[in-house]
Parts: C-alpha cells; sequence; structure tokens
C-alpha cells in the first residue's frame, strides 16, 4: 500500500502485529548496545554507545534481524518507508554511515517521525513548533465559531476543549526535545493565545492579568507536571523502574522504601474512585455533601471499620486507631517516614480484621498507593502475616473528607490523638493528611494555578454573559471610551458625564457625576482593586457586574 493516507489496522490490527512480534525483541536484546522499541509495525532501533563503526555494525546486525525476521512471518520491511538520522556531535562532522535492508539501501534523513515524535539531525524543533501553531490557530478558530459573548460553549469547557486539542498535543513530544529559550517563547505564545480565545479575551490582554485568573499554567510548568506525572506511572511498575534505572532517574515516588502489596490482598483490596475537586478551602460545600452521602450509605452497614492517625511525635512516632461501631477495636504505635505512610498501616490494621469490609479513611495519597500496589514495608507484613492462614475476603477502601463530621471518622481521629501522649489540637492546616509531595497532574497543576491567583473565580450561576463582563473586568480589558476612541475618531475617549478620561476604572468606579450610578466617595485605584479581589460570592459578582454594564450603557458603550 501508498506510504500515505494508511488508516491504523488497515493492514493488520496492532494486536495481531504484536502477535507477530512477540519473539523479535528477545533476538534484539541478544546484539550489544543497541535499544529497541516495537508497537504494531513500528520497529525503532537506535544505538548511543561505542565509536562510529561500532555503532554502524551492531545497527546493520539488529536492521539485518528484523528483516529476517518478518520475511519468517511472511511480511516484508518495507525500502520506501525505512529511514534512519544521524545526529552528530557537530556541525563540522561530516561522518557517514551505510544501512541496508535486504531489499536495498536505508535512506538516511534529516528529520523522521516516531509515533508522532520527529526528530530532526540538528535536534532543531522547527516541525514540530509550525505543526502545534497551527492547531492552536485551528482550535481557536472553531472556539470562535461555537461560543460568542451571549451564548455558546462556555468559558470553563472552551478551556477543557484548549487542553484537548492543543496542551496535550504539547506535551506528547515537546518536553521530550531539546529547547532552546526562544522555543520556549513560542510556545508560551501559542499556549496563551489559545487561552485568552477560550476565555474570550481580547489578545492583548495583559499575560500577567491572565495568570492572575487562576485558570492557565506556563509551558514550564506543564514540562514539569507532565515530566513528574510520568516518572511517577512508570515507577509504580517493575519494566517502568527498571527503565527510571537505565536512564538514571531517581523519582520521588520511591525515595521512600516501598514493597509490593502481597499478590493475594492485591485481588482482595479494591478501592473505591477518587473524587476530584474536593479541596478544603474552594469545595467545602463538595466535601461535606460527600460526608452527609457516606454516612447514609454506610452508617448502619456491617463490617464498616473507620482508621485514622496521630503525630509525629518526636522521633517519628504515630499512633494508629481502628474504629468499629463506635468502639475502638485495634491501635498501634510505630514510626513511619510520613503521614501518608502512617495511614498506609493504619488501613493494614483494619483489613486484617477479619469482620472488616469497608475501611474509610481520610488519606487519598493512602488511596492512591493501595490502588497501585505499593505500600510501607509494615503495611506490607500486616497484611502478609493476617493471611498465612487462609485467603483474605474481598475489602473496599473507600475516601472521606477529613473532619466533615463523619462520625466514625471524628472517632478514629479522637482514638488515634487519646493514644498519643498528650497530642496536641489539630490546628486547620493539620485537619487532612496531603500527602506531602505532589505527584500527579492534577495537584501540581492546581497547585501552580492556585498560586498564581489573584481573583476570585465566577461563580456558578453567574451566567456566560455576565462572567464574560467580570473577566475583563479582572483583566482590564472591558470596552471603554478611552479604547473605542481609537477605532472611531467621533468619540473622544472622555466622559460624558465629568469629562475626565473615561477608562474602566473611572466610569465603572470613580466617577462622581453619574446619575444612574451610587457614587463611592474618595474613589481610589486601590479601593477598585480591592474591590475587585473581594469580590467572591455570587451577590459581589452580580453586583459588580451589573453596576460595569450600567456604567458603560451610560457611556455609551455598546454591549
Amino acid at each position: 500500500m501508498g506510504t500515505r493516507g494508511t488508516p491504523q489496522g488497515a493492514v493488520l490490527s496492532p494486536l495481531l502485529f504484536n502477535l507477530a512480534m512477540l519473539h523479535l525483541p528477545a533476538q534484539l536484546k541478544d546484539i550489544d548496545d543497541v535499544r529497541h522499541a516495537l508497537y504494531a509495525d513500528d520497529i525503532t532501533i537506535w544505538a548511543t554507545e561505542g565509536n562510529l563503526g561500532h555503532m554502524e555494525e551492531h545497527l546493520q546486525a539488529a536492521a539485518q534481524v528484523v528483516d529476517r525476521y518478518a520475511d519468517h512471518c511472511g511480511l516484508e520491511c518495507a525500502p520506501g518507508k525505512s529511514q534512519f538520522v544521524h545526529l552528530r556531535a557537530s556541525l563540522k562532522d561530516n561522518t557517514n554511515i551505510h544501512l541496508s535492508l535486504a531489499s536495498g539501501p536505508i535512506h538516511e534523513a534529516k528529520e523522521i517521525r516516531i509515533l508522532g515524535l520527529f526528530i530532526h539531525h540538528q535536534r532543531r524543533v522547527d516541525t514540530t513548533l509550525a505543526k502545534i501553531r497551527m492547531i492552536g490557530d485551528q482550535v481557536g478558530r472553531m472556539v470562535r465559531r461555537v461560543s460568542n459573548k451571549r451564548g455558546g460553549l462556555r468559558s470553563k469547557d472552551a478551556v477543557r476543549l484548549a487542553h484537548a486539542f492543543v496542551t496535550s498535543r504539547i506535551l506528547y513530544s515537546v518536553p521530550y526535545l531539546r529547547l532552546r529559550k526562544h522555543d520556549e517563547d513560542r510556545l508560551e505564545v501559542i499556549l496563551r493565545k489559545i487561552m485568552k480565545r477560550a476565555l474570550d479575551l481580547p489578545i492583548t490582554t495583559s499575560n500577567g492579568r491572565l495568570l492572575a485568573l487562576g485558570v492557565v499554567n506556563t509551558f514550564q510548568e506543564l514540562k514539569e507536571t507532565h515530566l513528574v506525572n510520568q516518572c511517577t506511572r512508570l515507577a509504580q511498575t517493575r519494566s517502568g523502574q527498571q527503565l527510571l534505572a537505565r536512564l538514571r532517574i531517581q523519582h520521588d515516588f520511591h525515595l521512600q522504601e516501598r514493597v509490593r502489596v502481597p499478590e493475594l490482598w492485591r485481588r482482595a483490596i479494591r478501592v473505591r474512585p477518587l473524587p476530584t475537586n474536593m479541596g478544603r478551602e474552594d469545595h467545602s460545600g463538595r466535601r461535606q455533601a460527600r460526608a452527609e452521602a457516606l454516612e447514609r450509605h454506610y452508617g448502619n452497614k456491617h463490617g464498616v471499620y473507620y482508621v485514622d492517625v496521630a503525630g509525629p511525635n518526636r522521633g517519628g512516632w504515630y499512633t494508629a486507631a481502628v474504629i468499629h461501631q463506635g468502639a475502638q477495636v485495634d491501635g498501634l504505635t510505630f514510626r513511619a517516614p510520613g503521614t501518608t505512610q502512617a495511614e498506609e498501616v493504619a488501613i493494614a490494621l483494619a483489613a486484617s480484621d477479619s469482620k472488616s469490609k469497608y475501611i474509610i479513611t481520610d488519606s487519598r495519597g493512602a488511596c492512591r498507593n493501595y490502588m497501585v500496589g505499593w505500600v510501607t514495608p509494615l503495611a506490607e507484613q500486616i497484611l502478609r502475616n493476617c493471611s498465612r492462614d487462609l485467603d483474605p475476603t474481598p475489602r473496599c477502601i473507600v475516601w472521606t473528607p477529613g473532619h466533615q463530621g463523619l462520625q466514625g471518622n471524628e472517632a478514629a481521629d479522637a482514638a488515634a490523638r487519646a493514644l498519643t501522649y498528650r497530642a496536641p489540637l489539630l490546628t486547620p492546616e493539620d485537619l487532612e493528611p496531603q500527602g506531602g509531595i505532589l505527584l500527579t497532574f492534577k495537584d501540581i497543576t492546581t497547585y501552580y494555578k492556585d498560586s498564581h491567583r489573584r481573583y476570585p473565580a465566577p461563580v456558578k450561576g453567574l451566567g456566560k454573559a455576565n462572567e464574560r463582563v467580570l473577566l475583563r473586568l479582572y483583566t482590564n480589558t472591558m470596552l471603554c471610551p478611552a479604547v473605542m476612541k481609537h477605532f472611531n475618531p467621533t468619540i473622544t475617549g472622555r466622559c460624558q458625564h465629568c469629562g475626565e478620561v473615561a477608562d474602566t476604572y473611572h466610569i465603572v468606579w470613580a466617577c462622581q457625576k453619574n446619575s444612574a450610578l451610587i457614587p463611592h466617595p474618595n474613589p481610589t485605584r486601590e479601593d477598585w482593586e480591592a474591590a475587585l479581589l473581594g469580590c467572591s460570592d455570587l451577590q459581589a459578582q452580580k453586583a459588580l457586574v451589573k453596576r460595569a454594564r450600567l456604567a458603560a450603557s451610560t457611556n455609551g458603550v455598546p454591549d
């Protein structure tokens, strides 16, 4: 078939290709200093060690192995698609290597594409950035077609669309390429442009105020988050750990000693999916609703165990308590590296009770670790010791928001603190274990967004048109006579009521002669900024937007 336009799976499905290539990795592994990667009919071979002749010899041997194996399977390496790229140490290096298959020589290309990753012989990223810029422009035009200032796609949905089509494309390959400073700047421009389109803001919006909205991340933040998230996923499997070790990457997930959950318990323990958007400050209503739902669902069930820990005390000692039907049934004092590891031990204590069916904890980190099957050695030892005589019965681990009034969770917290020596009362910051190191994509990006945020997010129920006005007030991009005069020479840019310069601050906040508005005595720009920073509830946001709309209409600004 041709080299273009052949859909994936049109010849053979990827599954059949993988079955056919099942024994090829073992043959390639016998060739020294050559690495390989297989995905269906794409076979990638590379060498980075030894002198040039050594690499040429071993790459040729690997190519012959692949060619013979394909012939044995009744397949053939396509000479038109087979190519290689030579990454030279310097621009002055003019050495060459020659590789061939039985069907003919392999063409040396200046740039090759491997599963969507473009590798240039001089390590340039121009092709990748050009494609990303084209996609960003296309998505920006698409957002404008499906949304306007009164209806259509809401800004949060448009942001999700931008992440799905643009951010994901950037993170697919760019973090692994060698970028120069101006390459990173080009990516920042692409990201900011599509986010401004998604939020329906002018392209000239201040980048600082855009970040202050708390809804976007910089490229450096996204790159860091993606790499940490990928390393976390690799660290959860043995093959991934071997890859990290070969690349000499030490990841925070395995800085503390961890062991696999015993196989019998891995099949027995099930972790309920962790709900998102459960921050203590921004989502108190969702947290309270979940706690009430858990109380209704598990309050009268048999086999429900609640666990919690207190500490650390001097020397890194923690105490764990297990509560069943309002009474403490187990407890333990032990050392642990952190709160998450201590919660893992508490869950293991509850699971070791033969009557337990549901284990409720307020540690998201412990839930994640049981989900992937890596826990602290003490937790693994407890589970292993209690399953010597017979196989464990199924257990379900459920996460609850900490200190939201769930009776069992409150009792477990009180019992754990009672076991410690003069346990201090917890401060609001200590109420819920946070797991210390942020490892997931959502946790890290949310942390950075919150660190940038200065202005309150639009409250649910504000409406699309009002939300658009509020965001333009935050970013100082609301249309006003001072801006309109640059497009219409008949407009003076002065306030129609007092003759002052009619910028957004003046017409909305400072004008004393607009009879349609209640004037503010002694207005200052500091008071105006404080009003923007303080409108965090629906009533305040509606009042501010209403005042801005009224001020604009009385100054001849079109809606």
